[in-house]
Parts: C-alpha cells; sequence; structure tokens
C-alpha cells in the first residue's frame, strides 16, 4: 500500500482499503498482492485466506459519481462471489468471473477488498 492508501476494518473479521488515484488494473494488483501475504499469517494444522472484492468509479469514464456506500455494497458483493467460487481469490465488482492469482490453493483465485478510484 501507498502513503496515500487507507486501510481499516469493516466488521468483524472483514477490512477495506481506499486507494485514491488507481485505475482498476491497479486496484486488482493491490488487492492480489494483499491476498498473497494473507497465508503467511496462519500457522501449524491452520491456514488464513483471504476473499477480496474490488469496486472502482473511474470519473473520467461516467459522470453518474456512486456513493461510498454504493461502492462498499460493490464490493461487499464481489467479495461473496470470490467466497462462493472456493475462496481465497480476488473478484472485481464489474466482473462476473473470478480473476485467477498466482497463488492460493485453488491456483490463488481472489478475495475482497474495496477499493476507490477518485
Amino acid at each position: 500500500m501507498r502513503e496515500t492508501d487507507v486501510g481499516a476494518r469493516w466488521g468483524g473479521d472483514e477490512f477495506a482499503v481506499l486507494a485514491p488515484n488507481t485505475s482498476g488494473t491497479a486496484a486488482v494488483a493491490l488487492a492480489e498482492r494483499i491476498r498473497a501475504r494473507i497465508p503467511r499469517h496462519g500457522g501449524p494444522g491452520w491456514t488464513v485466506t483471504g476473499s477480496i472484492g474490488v469496486a472502482t468509479f473511474d470519473p473520467a469514464a461516467s459522470d453518474q459519481v456512486p456513493g461510498a456506500a454504493a461502492l462498499m455494497r460493490l464490493a461487499d458483493a464481489a467479495m461473496y462471489a470470490a467466497k462462493r467460487h472456493g475462496r481465497n481469490a480476488v473478484v472485481t465488482a464489474a466482473a462476473s468471473s473470478v480473476e485467477e492469482g498466482t497463488g492460493g490453493r485453488d491456483r490463488g483465485r481472489g478475495a475482497v477488498a474495496p477499493l476507490l478510484d477518485t
């Protein structure tokens, strides 16, 4: 994460990352880097994985500005899609399929961290 990015706990076992001035491609790359680091925090006999949902807004692509609550709902829905597709994955709110990653039990399918473009 960069100095301009903000990470926070969002509920019991959910976290959010706001990444201003980040393209959709860069947001997915950030989410994949976060997802790839999560298993390092497991222990003997147990595995920790991450299901990350990514929602972005590009002001150059639309004059319809979604509110923060709408972006969080989109990211949350993408996170649950990642969980339905085997967990340990990154899913974008705009995509209907799971983005393939590089690691993890299910060949790195993604996890959810809401990301915001401004």
